[in-house]
């Protein structure tokens, strides 16, 4: 099963529906940036993993046409192996292909 990643809307949609549980029984871990987790505001659940990216200047590259969560979440895909990217955003869904 791929490492699934996941932007910072994702996680508030789910969280207001009441639904963050659903993501654990479809996914077997779910991974974040330290940024996205940031941005998320609440606790993060210990079923989630976060991490930090290790490419900044392609992070600072991506800020210059995303948000701070959406630019991370792709470079963390970038970084990590077999990985799957859970984005809303249009132009960072294009970018990320």
């Amino acid at each position: 099963m791929p490492t699934v990643i996941s932007d910072t809307s994702c996680l508030i949609l789910y969280d207001k529906l009441g639904m963050l549980d659903l993501l654990k029984s479809v996914f077997s871990s779910l991974h974040l940036t330290e940024q996205v987790a940031e941005e998320y505001g609440k606790a993060i659940p210990d079923w989630v993993e976060t991490e930090n990216i290790k490419n900044q200047s392609g992070y600072l590259e991506l800020r210059k046409v995303l948000g701070k969560g959406e630019a991370n979440s792709i470079i963390l895909t970038e970084e990590l192996a077999n990985s799957l990217l859970i984005i809303d955003e249009k132009r960072g869904r294009k970018i990320a292909n």
